[in-house]
């Protein structure tokens, strides 16, 4: 025990300074820490941060931070660990620029031959030759004949020429527009007769054959539309017995006597002529081809 109250102040005071000491040796925590040391009646430390019955000093402490250290060696490498899953396909990109074209093949093998197309309409006259030498005459024959004498007569719309000329099948030549005419090789015209033909012969015509181009078209409603065509004697408003009519798709149509008995009587000098038109504005415009067979009744029965 301490002599006196005085005494044992400078015991507790002395044993301070000395666990004061002894905390500043010990190794730097970097942290806040809470200290308590114990001193018991007799003035001896019993311990940091123990059980106490004599008297504790408490404070907060922070130690300062040491030096960074030098870095250490690098390690060795780890082994490669398993491959992983594939990834999710990415969104494809833009498609290239096309490349140069390569070399051109071998010519193949030369298909089998088709069969044969229908007859096509016959075309217009061609332009007349010089006039040959005239022949010997001949043996007199009998007088007459047994078989009528036929022509191909033939026309159209003159294709590029006509379509120059703004001569043509189209809508204009509507049933509220005007009539197209072609007379047998004498080309056509709008809303005219001038190019029908008067025939040398009385006779007959039959067996009408007409083409186009192009088909007819369609209508607002999508509708086919028909191209309409009248053979007569003595132009439109004449006599008109032998017709026929092509309808969207088509581009050719016909009247033949052997199937519908009709052919249109000519006297001599009577006009013939084919005429055509559309049966609204929206159809479509189109070259004309046509022929028709023409017998001459000039004959004498035997």
């Amino acid at each position: 025990m301490p002599a006196s109250p005085k005494l044992a102040w400078r015991w507790i005071v002395g044993t301070t300074a000395a666990a004061m000491l002894c905390l500043a040796m010990l190794p730097s925590v970097g942290h806040a820490e809470t200290l308590t040391i114990c001193v018991s009646n007799n003035g001896k430390i019993k311990g940091v941060n123990v059980s106490c019955n004599g008297t504790s000093l408490t404070w907060e402490t922070v130690g300062p931070q040491g030096d960074q250290g030098p870095t250490g060696v690098d390690g060795l490498p780890g082994h490669a660990g398993p491959q992983g899953a594939a990834g999710a396909a990415g969104i494809q990109g833009p498609t290239g620029a096309q490349g140069a074209f390569g070399p051109q093949g071998d010519t193949g093998l030369a298909g089998p031959i088709g069969d044969q197309g229908p007859q096509g309409i016959q075309g217009n006259p061609g332009i007349p030759g010089t006039v040959g030498l005239k022949g010997p005459t001949g043996i007199p024959g009998i007088n007459g004949g047994t078989e009528p004498s036929l022509s191909f007569l033939t026309g159209g719309s003159l294709g590029s020429f006509g379509r120059e000329a703004t001569v043509g099948l189209s809508g204009l030549n509507s049933i509220l527009g005007l009539v197209l005419a072609m007379g047998p090789g004498n080309g056509s015209d709008d809303g005219s007769d001038q190019v029908t033909v008067p025939m040398n012969d009385p006779g007959i015509a039959y067996n009408l054959f007409v083409g186009v181009n192009n088909h007819p078209g369609t209508s607002f409603t999508g509708a086919p539309l028909n191209y309409f065509f009248f053979l007569c004697q003595n132009n439109f408003i004449g006599t008109c017995n032998v017709a026929c009519v092509i309808t969207d798709p088509d581009t050719t149509c016909s009247d033949l006597r052997n199937n519908t008995g009709d052919f249109n009587t000519y006297a001599k000098g009577d006009l013939l002529g084919l005429f055509a038109i559309s049966d609204d504005i929206l159809a479509n415009a189109a070259d004309v081809k046509w022929s028709t067979t023409y017998q001459h009744n000039t004959f004498v029965a035997p």
